[in-house]
């Protein structure tokens, strides 16, 4: 299998989460996704409105995925994990993202009892597996609601780049961080579509920029 993964070195990444090949957490996740479906701990969500008049009429599918603390903390904190692909570039974020979309997607997507009473089938494929799919933390993390919890978090992750951004910022320093909530779950929100057209709209046209430039988004 052609990968094309890259981790960050230890002295510049600073967190110590325990290393972990990229490729690895993709094997650990999918099959935490498998398990997943089968005890029905993963339930798809929506259809989820566009907020917005970019994209009025457009809706997408979201699904919580329950992972193991390792699993959660490579995932986004390690320095072969989600963000770390990002930092190297851009182009390096997006294909793991994508790869990872391949990956899962469609495994829930299989998964039809779980959802058929909320949305059809089509509609679930067209937005999980669709071309702005994403992963990233849950709405418990990114919720205005969690900056207190966000400020009291140590800084430990402190590539140079990310550090000169949030160096005269207030706290939380969100790039910086590596959040651990009770809850561990990485949410992959689906694309959001028309579903009369099929036409997709991209909700953060700059997200890989700022992941890439900042650590968060």
């Amino acid at each position: 299998m052609k990968t094309n993964f890259v981790m960050v070195d230890e002295k510049v990444w600073c967190n110590r989460t325990q290393y972990i090949e990229a490729i690895e957490i993709v094997k650990h996740l999918t099959e935490q996704v498998k398990s997943g479906l089968v005890n029905y701990s993963i339930l798809p969500d929506g259809p989820e409105k566009f907020m917005g008049e970019r994209c009025l009429g457009f809706n997408r599918v979201s699904v919580k995925i329950p992972v193991s603390d390792t699993l959660y903390d490579q995932f986004f904190n390690g320095r072969s994990g989600y963000r770390a692909q990002y930092y190297v570039g851009i182009e390096y974020g997006e294909y793991f993202n994508r790869f990872l979309i391949d990956k899962i997607a469609s495994l829930i997507v299989s998964a039809e009892e779980l959802y058929i009473d909320k949305f059809t089938r089509e509609f679930c494929e067209q937005s999980l597996c669709g071309k702005y799919s994403k992963f990233w933390f849950s709405k418990e993390i990114t919720d205005q609601s969690y900056q207190k919890c966000l400020s009291k978090l140590p800084e430990v992750i402190l590539p140079d780049r990310w550090s000169q951004h949030w160096k005269n910022k207030p706290k939380p320093r969100k790039g910086l961080l590596a959040p651990d909530p009770e809850n561990k779950v990485i949410l992959l929100n689906g694309t959001f579509v028309d579903k009369i057209t099929g036409n997709e709209c991209e909700q953060k046209p700059e997200r890989s920029k700022e992941i890439h430039k900042t650590g968060w988004t």
